[in-house]
Formats: structure tokens, C-alpha cells, sequence
């Protein structure tokens, strides 16, 4: 508070300064005017008859003034250019300027110019007392409120501490838990303090309570609670039981071993899988081949270091084989290492592998097999539209050859997606300039859009990726392609943008859409939305060869549909040139 107020008393005491300065600096320019104003009519008449020793004489007549530090005349006929100055002053902080007019004939003539100066100090000098009064005021307010302020510190702050701390000292060396009476103090902070002391005091009491309480119930605590950890422990023992239990009716094969491979806890249906003794405590590796231990030994190193890890191994009961997958995790580090290896048998799983690569290669094959005929179908076809002639024998020519281009395009689908599925097709990344990309999508597909009275709009791009060029360009033909089949009016978009490095590009249509309950089975091979009612001719591979592309390509396809309004497919993961570079 004594802080604050004497900073208001500072700053009052320098705007009083202040002010006193500037009133006295406007009464030292008044007298400079007055004095101008009074030689003036002498100087004008010494400049018309163009007298240099009068207007010398005047100059000396005004700096002769005890405000008046330094005089300028200036004749603009004569040139004559008189300043003088006071050797007593040299400065020249305050002037008055006026211009030495004479009436001739009427007319006013500017005959010079006349400047008359006040030094500074002048300013000061003259306001040195009142000065001096204002210091002295602002010292007895400063002093009279360090005076008050200290009488009442003592009395509200000094004596209660003074008591506060007598009452602390008593209740330090004999633990005295009396409260202590608030009413010595009027300071409201004081009493707050005092009342939370004496709400400690309380506490203390009730503590000392409690503990006395606690002491006395504190034998009989121990023994419940040495009840409720017997009880818990039994609780433990039924469920390491019921886990026990649990892993033997499990449909796979467990087996827990440590880090040497000594099996500890195995399944049933491990011990049948490993053509073990169910309950046997073999080491893991004496039932593996030996060309095959090596598979296993480095799957453990890894789920050492890693925490998990899986491992593939053949196993041979007579004239059987099993492939088994080893998924194993990491249980315990301490006090030893414990491994939960999963064994699933995956021989069915690699046969249907086989049977859908055998089932590539003949589709492969008959695709090869069936395109020549098609196209030698397609030569025939054209060579006889040509020949015919009535307008019913061209329309079913047509049909024929619009037949011919769908079963074509069925091959060839077929054969892309055989080449697919075989993983006969690899990517081959290299920089490609998206633009140029959209460039041929335009060239390809405006004429069958302007058919339709649909807008394909490509969205320019200075956009580089690294990728397949043959496979995206493919990919994103069979996604404008659908577009454009299934819109009857407004337009096909293709857009791409980059965040992060990473591009997306996205096809957008004003379709018909896609029910929400169908999405999930539009990627699958010859899934077609509503055959029955299908107008377009669709064959349903179209988006299954771009969900094959986007995995190979390592892409994400999501599509977002709203029935009657159309429909985006979004394609994320695209790599940008510069941002790998």
C-alpha cells in the first residue's frame, strides 16, 4: 500500500513540475512578445532610412532586458544582418519571430525580419522556489503517511504476531492444544490466520482420537485381513486351475517353453499335432526335423528381441505332412524367460493356395487361348457389316460386334486378373507425372462422356509420384470407366492432392451410388450390384482388378457413396517424387 501510494505521490509531484515549467515558460514568451512588440515601431523605422548604427543601438537596448538572451535583425534591402548575444547565456531554447512591415502609400512592405531569444535557464531561475515548495509538500505527505502507516503495523500486525508467536512457542514445547483467542487482533487476515491455526488444533484432536481408536482395532484389522489373503489364495489356486483347464479344451495347440526350447505346459491338442505323450516334458526341438530346427531357433531369437514372432514348420507323421505356424510371444522375462508358442495348422490353408494358383494359370491359359479366336471374330464381323446390306442385317451385325467387344474385354479381364493373382504382375516404380496420366484418361474416355452429355474434368496437377505408370493408369481407367457407366447425368471429377508427401487422388461421379449394405462386396470378383436390372453391361471385375492393382501398388481404396447422388473412390498412400528425394 506504501508502495503505491508513493508512486501516486511521485507521479503527482512531477505533473506538478511539469506544469509549473510550461506556466512559466508561456510567461518568459509573453515578456519576449512584449519586449518585441515595444521596439519594435523604432526598428521599423531605423530599417526603412536604412540605418545600421540605430538598429545596432536597438539590438543593444533589447538584449539589455533581463530576459533576453539574444537578438537577430535582418534588413531584406540592405542586407544587413545584425545578431547578437548575451554573454552571460548561450542558450536559446524559447524565441519569438515577427516580420518589420512598412506602411507605404497604403501598402504594407516587408522591410526584415526580427527574432528575439530567451535562454532556458531563465525558466528555471525563475521557477527555483516554487520548486522547492512542491518538494518540500510532497516529503511532509510522504513522511506524515510513513508515520501513519507504521503506528498501525504495530498495533495491527507487530503485537498479535508477537502474542501468535508466544501462543506457538507454548504449544511447541508442550504440545498446549488450547485454541488461541482471536479477539487480541482487528486485522482480518491476522484472524483468518489464528482461525486456521485453530482448526489444526481441532484436527490434531480428532487425530489423536482417531489414532487412540486405531491403535485399539489395529490387532483385530491384522487378522481380517489375514483371513481375506487365505481367501484370495484359494481364489488363485481354483483359477491357475480353471486356466489349466481352459488350455486343454482350447481348438489350437499351446505349448510353453523356456528359453533352451524345454517344453513346461502343453496342450491336448499340441501333444497330438507333435505326436507327443499328452503331459510330456520333452525339449520343443527333438520334435522338429532337423533340416527345420534352424526355422525355429532364429523364430525364438526373434521373439526374444522382439516380443513375438511367427515361423512355419513341416512336420511328418508317416505318410502325412502338416504345415504348422509357430506364433510365438514373449510371457516372462523374470525370474525366467517363459515363450507361449500357438501352433495352427495352415495345410489347408496352403492348399488352397495351390488350388487358386492352379486356378490362375488355367484361366491364364484359357484367356490366352480364347482371345484369338475373339479378335479373328471381331475381323469377320467387320468384313461382313461391310458386305451386308438392309438396315435389319447391319443392326444384328452390330449386336454381334457389340457382343464380341464385351466377351474381349471379359477375357481380357480375366487374363489381367489370372496375371494378378498368379503374382506373375510386379510393379515397376518410377517418377510419373500424374498430369500426363490425366492427360490420356482424357483422351481416352471424353468421347464415350460427350456421348452421354456428361463432363469429364480432369483437375490440373504439377504433381509427381513414384509408382507404376501402366498400373495406375490402369487402375484409374477401370474407376473412370465405371463412372461414366453408371452416370446418367452431371459429370466425372479426377482430382489429386498432396499433404505430407503423401498423394491421394480421387474419382468422384454424380451417379446413381451404392446402397450402404452392398459396399463391402463391390471389390469381390463378378459382384455386380443388380444384375437383373443392369443396363450397362458390367461383368463385375472392373473394381476387383482395382482392388488386385491397389494391393500390389500398396494403396488404400475406400469409397464413399450417397445413393441417387453419386459416388468417390479415394485412393491413399501414393508416394511423391520430391518428398522421397
Amino acid at each position: 500500500m506504501f508502495a503505491v501510494y508513493l508512486g501516486l505521490a511521485l507521479l503527482l509531484t512531477s505533473l506538478q513540475l511539469g506544469l509549473a515549467y510550461l506556466s512559466t515558460r508561456d510567461a518568459v514568451t509573453q515578456e519576449l512578445k512584449a519586449v518585441a512588440n515595444a521596439f519594435e515601431p523604432g526598428l521599423t523605422q531605423a530599417l526603412w532610412n536604412y540605418q545600421e548604427n540605430q538598429i545596432r543601438a536597438i539590438a543593444q537596448g533589447i538584449l539589455s532586458s533581463p530576459v533576453v538572451s539574444a537578438v537577430r535583425i535582418t534588413d531584406l534591402h540592405a542586407g544587413i544582418d545584425v545578431n547578437l548575444s548575451s554573454p552571460l547565456h548561450s542558450a536559446q531554447d524559447i524565441s519569438t519571430q515577427s516580420s518589420i512591415q512598412y506602411d507605404y502609400l497604403g501598402a504594407k512592405q516587408v522591410i526584415g525580419e526580427f527574432w528575439v531569444y530567451a535562454d532556458n535557464r531563465v525558466v528555471l531561475a525563475r521557477m527555483r522556489d516554487g520548486v522547492l515548495l512542491i518538494v518540500i509538500a510532497a516529503l511532509i505527505k510522504t513522511l506524515g503517511l510513513l508515520w501513519i502507516v507504521q503506528y498501525f503495523v504495530r498495533r495491527m500486525l507487530v503485537r498479535p504476531l508477537a502474542a501468535f508467536t508466544a501462543h506457538l512457542a507454548r504449544f511447541d514445547a508442550a504440545s498446549d492444544l488450547t485454541p488461541i483467542d482471536t479477539r487480541i487482533v482487528s486485522t482480518l487476515e491476522l484472524k483468518r490466520l489464528m482461525r486456521s491455526f485453530n482448526r489444526l488444533i481441532f484436527r490434531l484432536q480428532k487425530n489423536e482420537l482417531a489414532r487412540l481408536e486405531l491403535m485399539a482395532t489395529l490387532e483385530e484389522k491384522v487378522i481380517q485381513r489375514t483371513q481375506l489373503l487365505d481367501e484370495r489364495s484359494h481364489e488363485l489356486r481354483l483359477q491357475r486351475d480353471y486356466v489349466s483347464t481352459l488350455l486343454d479344451v482350447v481348438p489350437e495347440g499351446l505349448v510353453v517353453i523356456d528359453q533352451q526350447g524345454e517344453i513346461e505346459r502343453i496342450n491336448q491338442h499340441a501333444a497330438l499335432k507333435m505326436a507327443l505323450p499328452f503331459g510330456s516334458k520333452n525339449n520343443l526341438f527333438d520334435c522338429i526335423p532337423d533340416n527345420q530346427q534352424d526355422v525355429l531357433r532364429h523364430c525364438m531369437e526373434d521373439i526374444l528381441h522382439l516380443g513375438r514372432a511367427t515361423c512355419e514348420v513341416t512336420l511328418t507323421q508317416g505318410e502325412v505332412s502338416h504345415n504348422l505356424l509357430f506364433a510365438g510371444t514373449l510371457a516372462a522375462r523374470q525370474p525366467s524367460v517363459k515363450i507361449v508358442m500357438a501352433l495352427i495348422d495352415i495345410s489347408a490353408q496352403k492348399e488352397a493356395e495351390a488350388a487358386n494358383r492352379a486356378k490362375s494359370r488355367f484361366l491364364a491359359g484359357l484367356g490366352h487361348d480364347l482371345r484369338q479366336p475373339a479378335n479373328a471374330l471381331g475381323i469377320y464381323l467387320s468384313v461382313l457389316q461391310a458386305r451386308v446390306e438392309g438396315q435389319d442385317l447391319k443392326a444384328l451385325v452390330a449386336k454381334a460386334i457389340d457382343c464380341r467387344a464385351t466377351l474381349a474385354y471379359v477375357f481380357d479381364s480375366l487374363l489381367f486378373m489370372a496375371r494378378i493373382d498368379s503374382n506373375n504382375l510386379l510393379p515397376q516404380p518410377h517418377p510419373v507425372a500424374l498430369q500426363s496420366v490425366w492427360d490420356r484418361l482424357m483422351h481416352t474416355f471424353e468421347p464415350q462422356a460427350q456421348e452421354k452429355g456428361l463432363r469429364l474434368k480432369m483437375v490440373p496437377t504439377e504433381l509427381v509420384v513414384s509408382t507404376d505408370a501402366f498400373m495406375l493408369e490402369r487402375l484409374l481407367s477401370n474407376l473412370v470407366a465405371n463412372a461414366i457407366r453408371y452416370t446418367q447425368s452431371g459429370s466425372v471429377t479426377v482430382i489429386a492432392r498432396q499433404r505430407q508427401g503423401v498423394v491421394s487422388v480421387g474419382v468422384t461421379d454424380t451417379g446413381v451410388g451404392i446402397p450402404a449394405g452392398v459396399r463391402q462386396h463391390i471389390f469381390d470378383d463378378f459382384y455386380q450390384v443388380n444384375k437383373s436390372t443392369d443396363e450397362h453391361h458390367g461383368v463385375g471385375l472392373g473394381l476387383s482388378i482395382v482392388s488386385g492393382l491397389a494391393r500390389l501398388l500398396k494403396l488404400q481404396h475406400r469409397v464413399f457413396s450417397i445413393p441417387g447422388r453419386g459416388t468417390t473412390f479415394l485412393l491413399q498412400g501414393l508416394i511423391s517424387n520430391d518428398d522421397r528425394e
